[in-house]
């Protein structure tokens, strides 16, 4: 017998085996059925695939394959895989059947669970995955929809193996129910391993707290955000959640290289923080909380054989009363009036629709005439009215005060990075000038307005060095006054450092430069400027103790000295000098005079 998907009838077997009793669920790869096992005697969980993925190229080697794999799995948060196989054309796989409801469901009844309660939850996820990548099994589609939640308020994962071929035939209309969770590497088509769930547990962990995925829109909005993006910390809407901040941080780089190396180091830093988490009902007290809201819903739908062929009666008109007087009494039951919160702090407003049964979550806006952590706006997802369907969640935008944003310090840095930490801090591109500078190139020498708080839009300006301007070196003449050489240096922009030196050249005249005419230096930069300060001193001899008038002016002529003699006789021969102007040890140069008194 075919067991298409669409014609799956109650009392139906399984390829002569698993007796099909009512449809669990269905998805983009296939449905599921409660179904009897008429060998073992249980009750087992019966994914038919469709018919289509038979025809892939390539599909039934890799169902083999995964099949095998997901079945050598064994952990007690894992659904278990008992057997696999086709009949008629199609393939089906056949697991544990687990009482319980998705976390997709807690989601849509709660709107969000506590922070304790979400990193329980995700405690027993990452002990899964942690045994399916020890076995070498990357489940690739970690989301809500996988993940049940047991009465006992124990976590089951589902759909190890399945997730593999459904990878492999994927197109991208096949990316809509994935998209949230999805890792940038798999986006990317590259090889993935472990972390690539991890990714998808962090964005999880993110919707518990949250009550929403991390990125929302269309699916190129959402893939694009996990490419380019990072997950938003859960502390901006929840402030209770601020713990695990960093757990979601670190699972959710885009890098993979720079997530947890392992769902066992992800585990271990969730642990760290969750005895620090306020206290919060068990996951069991959860469950049974869950099953209760939505006890209205049915959960299976009972298959009925095929028909016999009978005279039918009009029931409609009927069924049209019933219907409408459940629908009646539902919304007498679950209908609310949806308190009014605008202009309450946050924590108030919170507080108030909790009393009305209603679940809150927190977005943030700046308002400049709003208080900051006030409420702005209150929308529930559904209302009648002023009645809001109770255990809804109603979106509240707290404002964050007057939009401003702070200037960075940016003077000393490179440009690149001063126009990315602007940019960083929500301004736009500044304006560049650039002038001459002694700073290198390409660094900001000034900023405008300084570091301060701004509103968005205010303009940046910066000035940024393009080096120093670049002169040549005049020259100076060997001779030339001082003073002169200077007015020549300073005409050019340059300023001078005098080197003095004992030389036979007048006092204050210039001997040489450096560096050298013709050279090109930066603008403002000093030449060194040799300059004579005359001849170098010496102790004045003594040559009046006796000594000949002909041999002490020879002396001191040979010194350097002038010397003029004065005697009766006018001569200068062998009298002695008796007396001498300058004194004997008084300093003297080259070129002074001296004058000696013969008898």
């Amino acid at each position: 017998m075919n067991f298409a998907v669409s014609q799956t009838v109650a009392n139906e077997i399984i390829a002569g085996r698993y007796r099909v009793a009512a449809r669990i669920g269905s998805g983009g790869m296939g449905e599921v059925f409660r179904a009897r096992d008429q060998v073992l005697g249980r009750t087992v969980a019966v994914k038919v695939l469709p018919q289509e993925l038979a025809a892939r190229q390539g599909f039934v080697e890799r169902f083999r394959a995964e099949a095998q794999a997901a079945a050598r799995l064994s952990h007690p948060n894992a659904v278990q895989v008992y057997d696999w196989g086709s009949s008629d054309g199609s393939y089906f796989m056949v697991m544990e059947y687990v009482r319980g409801r998705t976390l997709r469901e807690v989601l849509a009844a709660r709107g969000r669970v506590e922070p304790a309660q979400a990193a329980a939850l995700l405690s027993q996820l990452l002990a899964a995955l942690e045994a399916a990548h020890a076995s070498g099994l990357v489940h690739r589609d970690i989301k809500p929809e996988n993940i049940l939640l047991t009465a006992a308020g124990e976590v089951k994962v589902t759909d190890f193996g399945i997730s593999r071929m459904a990878e492999a035939a994927a197109t991208s209309s096949d990316m809509l129910g994935t998209a949230s969770y999805v890792s940038p590497e798999q986006i990317r088509a590259e090889a993935v391993d472990g972390r690539a769930d991890l990714y998808a547990a962090g964005c999880v962990l993110y919707e518990l707290l949250c009550g929403a995925p991390p990125f929302e829109g269309n699916v190129a909005h959402v893939l694009h955000e996990h490419l380019t993006a990072r997950v938003p910390r859960p502390s901006v809407e929840v402030p209770d959640a601020a713990l695990l901040d960093a757990v979601v941080a670190l699972s959710t780089e885009r890098d993979s290289a720079a997530r947890y190396p392992s769902a066992t180091a992800m585990r271990t830093a969730l642990a760290e923080v969750a005895a620090s988490l306020p206290e919060a009902p068990p996951l069991s007290e959860l469950a049974s909380e869950i099953t209760s809201l939505v006890a209205t819903e049915a959960q299976e739908t009972m298959i009925p054989p095929l028909p016999r062929h009978k005279p039918r009666r009009r029931r409609w008109p009927l069924l049209v009363a019933v219907l409408l007087v459940l629908v009646v009494g539902a919304g007498a039951v679950m209908l609310r009036p949806v308190p009014r919160v605008a202009g309450l702090r946050q924590a108030d407003a919170i507080a108030k629709l909790r009393g009305a049964g209603l679940h809150t979550r927190v977005g943030t806006a700046f308002d400049d005439t709003a208080p900051l952590g006030t409420v702005v706006a209150a929308r529930p997802p559904f209302s009648v009215g002023p009645l809001g369907l109770r255990g809804s969640t109603v979106r509240l935008t707290v404002s964050k005060g007057q939009d401003l944003r702070q200037v960075p310090l940016v003077e000393g840095q490179p440009l690149a990075a001063a126009q990315q930490a602007i940019r960083a801090a929500g301004l736009p591109g500044p304006v560049v000038a650039e002038d001459f500078n002694p700073a290198p190139k390409g660094t900001v020498v000034h900023q405008e307005p300084p570091p301060q708080a701004v509103k968005p839009g205010t303009p940046i300006t910066l000035k940024v060095s393009k080096g120093p301007e670049m002169v040549g070196v005049p020259a100076v003449v060997s001779g030339t006054a001082y003073p002169a050489a200077l007015s020549t240096l300073s005409a050019a922009g340059l300023s001078a450092v005098r080197q003095e030196i004992y030389n036979d050249a007048a006092a204050e005249t210039v001997l040489g430069q450096a560096p050298a005419a013709g050279t090109s230096v930066p603008k403002g930069s000093a030449v060194t400027l040799t300059v004579s300060v005359g001849p170098q001193p010496f102790p004045m001899p003594n040559v009046a103790s006796g000594a000949a008038c002909a041999a002490a002016r020879s002396q001191l002529e040979g010194l350097g000295l002038v010397v003029t003699v004065k005697s009766p006789s006018g001569a200068c021969t062998t009298n002695p000098v008796l007396l001498q102007d300058l004194p004997a040890g008084s300093s003297v140069r080259k070129g002074d005079a001296v004058t000696l008194y013969v008898p």
